[in-house]
């Protein structure tokens, strides 16, 4: 929700909910405790509670007729309705560990975001290009078009108060360091930031940017594996430790995977099969794999390249 520039946060919302709540069963409550006691009809009755609810000074008259116990409830009503909302949750954070804010709505900042909410999380999505706005308004919980490298344009949005920020601005560099300078002094707790190359990633982690991704380069070394047909899917765990989609080479169908000795022949481990009429298993030393299976297999990127090679 926005309101001449600002966004509210979810805190807030709740925060009157709570109050609106609190109000409306406060008053019904006193509302039939006015009338067991005072014998006036509901419309009168009402009238008294929310004013004295209210605290606007406002009567229908019989309020100087009211008996003592009546009077109690309306004095109760009027404490209540002064330092009642005292009582509810401050809006000290605009998102919970569940929402994220997206800075930069490229390629990779919208699949991004788009499977960030698609995982149930909320996102706010911040680009300068109007005509990106536009195409995701709707598509996202916010959007908004605003120049992320300004401090007070991101203390506006209450991009601060966010627990986890990505900055996936990639064309322009100079603009992603400034952003990523600004959420630091910020003191967002969490930063994921997109570099295009070593000497961008470099500058952003001696910013002190706590993850440092490389959409690009990662995915040119996995299509790469790919290319060769050596698997069928691939994951660098990190740099020297990868997984990887395979079909199971000739060594080992029909054995017991305990019996093959894998392990030590070849460094790598079999975690999970899966057959054609089956779904995911976990692997074990029994588990006995075959030709038109297919296998999961872990250990340093070296060795299950090797494997996978083997047919």
């Amino acid at each position: 929700m926005n309101i001449f520039g600002k966004r509210l946060a979810r805190a807030v919302h709740r925060q009157a909910i709570a109050v609106v709540l609190m109000a409306m069963g406060a008053v019904i409550v006193a509302t039939i405790a006015l009338m067991l006691v005072t014998g006036y009809p509901f419309d009168r009755v009402l009238f008294e509670a929310v004013s004295a609810f209210g605290t606007v000074g406002l009567s229908t008259g019989i309020t100087y007729e009211l008996p003592p116990a009546a009077e109690v409830i309306l004095a109760a009503l009027m404490f209540l309705g002064r330092i009642g909302p005292l009582f509810s949750e401050k809006s000290r954070r605009i998102a919970e560990a569940d929402s994220v804010a997206v800075i930069g709505l490229g390629r990779f900042g919208s699949a991004l975001a788009e499977e960030l909410m698609a995982s149930g999380t909320e996102v706010l999505g911040i680009d300068v290009s109007e005509e990106i706005v536009q195409s995701f308004n709707g598509v996202l919980t916010q959007v908004v078009r605003a120049d992320s490298t300004k401090e007070e344009v991101l203390r506006q949005l209450a991009v601060d108060q966010f627990d986890r920020v990505v900055v996936a601005i990639g064309d322009d560099v100079q603009a992603s360091i400034l952003t990523a300078s600004v959420l630091l002094h910020l003191n967002v707790p969490v930063i994921w930031a997109k570099a295009i190359g070593e000497q961008h990633g470099r500058i952003l982690e001696q910013l002190g940017v706590h993850h440092v991704i490389f959409p690009e380069n990662d995915m040119g070394r996995r299509v790469a594996h790919l290319v060769r047909g050596a698997a069928m899917d691939y994951l660098e765990v990190e740099r020297g430790y990868a997984m990887a989609k395979i079909s199971p080479p000739q060594v080992i169908r029909g054995i017991p995977l305990g019996q093959t000795g894998i392990r030590k022949s070849h460094g790598i481990t079999v975690t999970a099969y899966k057959t054609l009429a089956e779904q995911w298993r976990n692997a074990d030393n029994q588990t006995v794999v075959n030709e038109g299976d297919t296998i999961l297999i872990v250990g340093p990127t070296a060795q299950v390249e090797a494997f996978a090679q083997l047919r």
